[in-house]
């Protein structure tokens, strides 16, 4: 999360925080209501308390791998490769995203394969195409649509198909390298706002801010968690918390030129829905 200019907290900077939490808690009803079982598992380790932590490790490394190899590649000025490294990895999931939800469509309107089948395939390759193409090549709001709409769908997926332990585990390991990555790490010394052409579909701008479409994932991740197991008002806890933290994220970019956006999101979201779960038997 960081900013150009001279940079002052607005509330309205919690639009796009907003729909994405939103759209989250669409997609994860999507998903609970086509499949009983994940449809994808992602995580490297089963099991309970240990394997958890070696989920939210792998998590951590991966995150921390991706970024050393966009920092390495952005310090030797190959900025041609950084971009279409991010092209192909954004074609890749926005095509994964888009046969998982419109599988989970299609069941739901009652059709069934090879129809369903051949439907869902060209139309995912039509997604991708248009995705691209409003986040490369058109940019502005259809850039926005499409990015906040990524992040929900990939974060509703992580909740859905990741189990409890490893979703906190994840989100903890995860908002303590982000500290670490802004602060002190190769996050924070990345040419975000000098350069932001090459970190085009990562960064989404509005007005001077800036907020990256991890971050927004994983604010998704686990208020649609929260939502698929605890229903709607520890949902809205969970978003409180969420959009409460974000914001207090923001006054801190006033002081400084960048900000690690999990730690303080992450932390009273999971907070909030506790607070809750706390009172609900005593009101």
């Amino acid at each position: 999360m960081g900013e150009t200019g001279t940079y002052k907290a607005k509330l309205q900077h919690l639009l796009f925080p907003l729909l994405t939490l939103s759209m989250a808690m669409a997609f994860a009803a999507l998903l609970s209501a086509a499949y009983t079982s994940p449809p994808l598992n992602p995580l490297p380790f089963e099991g309970g308390l240990s394997a958890s932590a070696y989920n939210a490790l792998y998590y951590a490394a991966l995150i921390a791998g991706m970024g050393l190899v966009f920092y390495l590649l952005t310090k030797a000025g190959m900025r041609k490769i950084l971009k279409t490294l991010i092209l192909g990895v954004y074609a890749l999931l926005v095509f994964a995203l888009a046969s998982i939800y419109s599988a989970a469509g299609f069941w739901i309107a009652g059709l069934s394969p090879p129809f369903s089948s051949y439907l869902g395939g060209l139309g995912s390759v039509a997604v991708v195409f248009l995705a691209l193409y409003a986040v490369f090549v058109r940019g502005g709001v259809w850039r926005s649509i499409v990015m906040f709409l990524v992040a929900a769908g990939l974060g509703a997926l992580l909740g859905f198909t990741i189990p409890s332990l490893s979703v906190y585990a994840i989100l903890i390991a995860l908002s303590v390298y982000d500290v670490f990555a802004v602060f002190k790490g190769p996050l924070g010394r990345m040419p975000w706002t000098a350069e932001p052409e090459v970190f085009t579909g990562l960064i989404l701008t509005h007005d001077n801010l800036k907020i990256g479409l991890g971050d927004l994932a994983f604010y998704s991740m686990l208020a649609s968690h929260i939502y698929l197991l605890q229903g709607f008002y520890p949902f809205l806890a969970a978003s409180l918390g969420i959009l409460l933290g974000v914001y207090l994220s923001l006054k801190l970019l006033e002081r400084r030129s960048m900000v690690p956006g999990l730690p303080l999101a992450v932390g009273l979201g999971i907070i909030f829905t506790q607070l809750l779960n706390f009172l609900q038997p005593l009101i």
